[in-house]
């Protein structure tokens, strides 16, 4: 790998150990080298996979193998009847698989990618060749009674989640356009629930609309696929590889993808949203005090809207694209912004104590709360909302 970069550094970013300015530096760079991309993909599913284990959870699917082992013979799997909808998403996750698999490559060379492959074969036999797409298949639903607020646990490939509070004691699905003949609702002794389509735990493709007892928590991974998500929902943990996120009312949350834009709203507890390639849109309910923001992307631009005073931290930190704040009346901080080659433009009337360009600090109000911004090459731009 070239500098700046290297393996330390990415551990570090993992980690959330490096310095606001040195976070911009490597995730700029991460974002335009190939090898350090496909390290920085590693650590974190790595990371992620630790911490699982660390909780006791179920390990992290080796869904994104999955998809880089699929993304080769894509077009040998679509059958010429399949919807032009679902052609299309298939593909465009076939394209961006098969992009993954290069950045991997990249780093870990062709041996590491063939031993993945036979992982994959020995855990998943005929994986490939047993997926059999049958677009006359209808709809299917079930449904289970609970006793109130639960974990809902899923798990997709290419497919469009929709999910929203239903009642209170039952938890609803409906597949469609997928082609699963069946499925099945799994309760767990944990309080958690999760989900079979035709004996298998993940959803392939097509669309699954779920409803579940407000101020449940959600735990999602999807590889491809628009995730949309209404409130009021408890803690969301989501891990996505590409695809829109769309929340709307949820206790906290924690979102990772790879590719795709996070608009977030009404979210009174933490936010902390990292994405590689994307734009983040947090909205905050009028008269909310935000309490933790943390908001990262490589590429896209980072936009907040919100009230920050006493308790609130909010940290917004991007390569390549702008930082946009809209701060309600009232609102009383202290911000730091770094920048390589950005500008700060200020209508909101803060007062600047150090105006200089690479490391701007300023005040407003009486500055109880803390707002932290840096960006490689982006402006940051504060007005009132």
């Amino acid at each position: 790998m070239r500098p700046p970069c290297n393996v330390e550094d990415l551990e570090a970013l993992v980690r959330g150990e490096l310095p606001p300015t040195r976070t911009v530096e490597v995730t700029a760079h991460a974002a335009s080298c190939p090898e350090c991309k496909g390290e920085l993909l590693w650590l974190r599913t790595e990371a992620d996979l630790v911490t699982r284990r660390a909780q006791a959870q179920q390990a992290l699917s080796p869904m994104i193998w999955e998809a880089v082992e699929r993304a080769i013979e894509m077009p040998l799997l679509m059958p010429r009847r399949l919807p032009r909808h679902v052609l299309t998403r298939s593909l465009s996750w076939g394209l961006a698989a098969a992009a993954l698999a290069l950045a991997v490559v990249g780093t870990y060379g062709v041996t590491h990618i063939t031993g993945l492959k036979q992982g994959l074969h020995n855990a998943l036999p005929g994986l490939r060749f047993n997926i059999q797409f049958d677009d006359d298949a209808p709809p299917v639903a079930t449904s289970i009674p609970v006793k109130g607020p639960l974990l809902f646990r899923l798990e997709t490939l290419a497919a469009d989640v929709h999910l929203m509070p239903g009642q209170a004691d039952r938890v609803q699905v409906r597949v469609s356009e997928s082609g699963a003949r069946q499925v099945r609702l799994l309760p767990r002794d944990d309080n958690r629930m999760e989900v079979e389509f035709d004996g298998e735990p993940r959803l392939s493709r097509g669309r699954i609309e779920v409803e579940l007892p407000p101020g449940s928590g959600v735990d999602l991974t999807s590889t491809s696929g628009d995730v949309t998500l209404g409130g009021p929902l408890g803690k969301v943990n989501l891990h996505t590889t590409s695809g829109e996120v769309k929340l709307a009312g949820a206790a906290s949350l924690e979102a990772h993808s790879t590719s795709g834009d996070v608009s977030v709203n009404n979210v009174p507890g933490d936010v902390e949203v990292a994405t590689l390639s994307g734009e983040i849109e947090v909205n905050e309910p009028k008269g909310l005090l935000a309490p933790r923001r943390s908001l990262t992307t490589a590429s896209g631009d980072v936009s907040w809207k919100g009230a920050c005073a006493s308790g609130c931290q909010m940290h917004a930190l991007t390569a390549s694209g702008d930082i946009h704040l809209a701060l309600d009346p009232g609102s009383s901080f202290a911000l730091t912004y770094a920048s390589a080659s950005g500008e700060l433009h200020d209508t909101l009337g803060m007062t600047l104590r150090t105006p200089d360009q690479a490391h701007t600090e300023a005040t407003y109000g009486d500055g109880r709360g803390s707002i932290t911004c840096a960006s490689a090459s982006g402006d940051l731009r504060v007005g009132p909302r």
